[in-house]
């Protein structure tokens, strides 16, 4: 190197040829009842990689899904599913939605129409009272985002367990 003139540097790294491999391997370490559970569960997340990636993990759980962008489809699919007799077990709601109906006020007209159901809350805000005092709010459960794997595994099982 000369002082006032740039230097460069080239790192070499591995590549990874398996990466399929390495996802499923983390996948399966770090879970404990691949495919045993049962059950359906509704996702409610404006975020889609969100929604996709939470509907991925619950169905290899075992889970059945299905997902809404804001609160208001949630609550319809909610209703139709259960005038249709397939009511879900669990729903996962965001807490935040901007511009749409959000996890806490979602889950107060849920539990109006049926006071029997099983809600979580997920956001990235854990100091918000709803995530700090989740019950005094409806829900049987909470996620703060980026959870892990195993954290929405326990969660859910949690949750579905006090059916």
């Amino acid at each position: 190197s000369t002082r006032g003139s740039s230097t460069t540097f080239t790192l070499q790294l591995p590549a990874e040829t398996s990466s399929t491999q390495c996802a499923d391997e983390v996948t399966s370490n770090t879970t404990t009842n691949a495919n045993s559970a049962s059950g359906r569960i509704l996702v409610m997340d404006d975020d889609e990689m969100i929604r996709d990636l939470s509907v991925s993990l619950l169905q290899s759980f075992g889970y059945a899904t299905d997902t809404a962008v804001n609160g208001e489809e949630a609550l319809e699919k909610y209703s139709a599913a259960s005038k249709v007799g397939e009511p879900f077990d669990l729903v996962i709601m965001d807490l935040t939605i901007p511009g749409g109906l959000g996890g806490r006020d979602t889950a107060e007209r849920l539990l109006a129409a049926d006071p029997e159901a099983r809600a979580i809350v997920s956001s990235g805000y854990s100091t918000d009272p709803v995530m700090a005092h989740y019950s005094d709010y409806g829900f049987k459960g909470r996620l703060v985002k980026p959870f892990r794997i195993a954290e929405l595994e326990k969660e859910v099982a949690r949750v579905m367990e006090a059916l």
